[in-house]
């Protein structure tokens, strides 16, 4: 039986989605784990190197249990989409170290692993909306500013229990310490407004119809909301402006997606080489798309988001170091009753 076929059958009885890229075998194939898998990525790499991609995909939890009770897929690659997906999956112990000087050479050494089981691939920012309708004085330049007084009743808070949230707020730990994060999520809860409930998209269309002043949200769903250009969407949309926080201080504070070698690689040779294409200047430009900032800062920002306003300081110095504060952001999340809930539908 060829082997892409025997994979396949493998995997459609463990239950997870698949995809494939070109079935090419010239030269191997590897197996490669993605929660938000990208035909364009597999098809640029097998085009490259002549291996061939056998995509899987569901939820990180999914993956976790399968390979807990044995009835996972070997897999060559392990993408996760944030932090807290990559360190839960170091911490099952689905990666093994990788070595690859190219990987080192590219990706700074704050943007990976300090283990070596995963590094960034692209990264997003939290960035601050506004409507200058309601905002009519200067705009908030911090983070610091929205727990002012002059926010009272104006900030859509978004939700409390994405891994966005926990990150962003881990992040500010590491940069001011806890007691002083735990004083600006107090003061920034208690300035919330009255507004739909919802994840990154809907908080960022709150502030467009005028139901809130202010929101942080990650940068790219306001390009996707753009982009998509849905008629009812482009009036409040045109009434957002977006501010990248702390250009005088420590930068607009990021959340990475990221890539190990699997433990289980059964290519481990072609698996690298698939590591390495993904840092390489084609590998960053497919990974960025339209709206992320690359992980190699020598890769020109997509257009879309350099419109936005280029070049931004970004905060990532604490990258490989935010999973270690994830409990304690949770906590402040918890304690001042920060509105969590599982993420809502993508529109008010």
């Amino acid at each position: 039986m060829h082997r892409a076929l025997h994979i396949a059958l493998v995997l459609a009885i463990t239950g997870f989605p698949i995809s494939s890229g070109a079935t090419d075998a010239a030269s191997g194939e590897i197996v490669v784990y993605n929660a938000r898998p990208s035909t364009a990525l597999y098809d640029a790499f097998t085009k490259a190197t002549g291996i061939s991609v056998v995509s899987v995909d569901g939820r990180p939890n999914e993956l976790i249990e399968k390979h807990e009770d044995g009835s996972g897929p070997a897999l060559d690659v392990i993408m996760g989409g944030n932090v807290d997906a990559l360190t839960l999956f170091e911490q099952k112990g689905l990666f093994q170290p990788l070595s690859s000087d190219l990987v080192v050479k590219r990706i700074p050494e704050h943007l990976r692993a300090p283990t070596g089981a995963w590094f960034s691939t692209f990264l997003r920012g939290r960035a601050i909306f506004y409507n200058p309708d309601l905002v009519p004085d200067a705009p908030p330049a911090r983070y610091a500013d929205l727990a002012d007084p002059r926010f009272k009743g104006k900030i859509c808070l978004g939700n409390g229990a994405t891994p966005y949230t926990t990150n962003f707020l881990s992040q500010m730990i590491l940069d001011a310490g806890l007691p002083a994060t735990e004083q600006w999520v107090q003061d920034y809860v208690a300035n919330g407004a009255d507004a739909p409930a919802g994840h990154d998209p809907v908080q960022i269309l709150n502030v467009g119809h005028g139901r809130c002043a202010v929101t942080i949200a990650n940068h790219y769903y306001f390009i996707n909301l753009k982009a998509a250009d849905t008629p009812e969407e482009r009036e409040p949309l045109a009434k957002v402006k977006l501010v990248w926080p702390d250009q005088d201080g420590t930068g607009t504070i990021v959340h990475p997606g990221g890539a190990g070698l699997a433990k289980s690689a059964k290519n481990p040779d072609a698996a690298v080489k698939f590591l390495e294409f993904l840092v390489s200047d084609e590998g960053q430009r497919i990974s960025a798309g339209r709206a992320f900032f690359p992980a190699a800062s020598d890769v020109a920002l997509p257009d879309e988001l350099a419109a936005l306003g280029a070049p931004v300081k970004l905060n990532t110095s604490g990258v490989a170091k935010t999973a270690d504060k994830r409990e304690e952001s949770r906590a402040l999340v918890e304690r001042f009753n920060w509105p969590s809930s599982s993420p809502a539908a993508r529109r008010p």
